[in-house]
């Protein structure tokens, strides 16, 4: 009967112990789990961050772009104004040149006309002498 006794105390301590063995295991893998799960989000965060600053840095280079581009357009636009408005002065320019030179024109061949007549008056004159 003691042998019994002592076969069945130790069989009862080895299913305890392959219990507390399993159990451990168990322990341990839920463990090791929990630590794996842990670092993929951690490297899920880490992405994701990534990703993010990737994407700011992508808005803030299109917006420098944009910018540039804007001002660029404006500076273009300010350079054709100002060609714009040396090219009326040089044509006013031109003109008024023009007809100060067309007005010269005339004021010589009136002067030249008003000698000629001075001349045959003073002609018509001596011939009547």
């Amino acid at each position: 009967l003691k042998t019994r006794l002592d076969a069945d105390i130790a069989s009862r301590r080895k299913a305890y112990q392959d219990q507390m063995s399993l159990a451990t295991e168990a322990e341990q893998a839920r463990k090791g789990a929990e630590g794996e799960i842990e670092r993929m989000a951690e490297e899920t965060a880490r992405v994701r961050r990534e990703i993010f600053e990737e994407r700011k840095l992508k808005a803030k280079e299109e917006e420098e772009a944009r910018q540039k581009a804007k001002e660029e357009s404006l500076q273009a636009q300010a350079e054709l104004r100002y060609a714009a408005v040396e090219a009326k002065a040089k044509a006013k320019e031109e003109a008024e040149k023009k007809a100060r030179e067309e007005f010269e024109a005339r004021q010589e061949a009136a002067s030249e006309a008003r000698r000629l007549i001075k001349e045959r008056q003073v002609a018509e004159a001596a011939k009547k002498a």
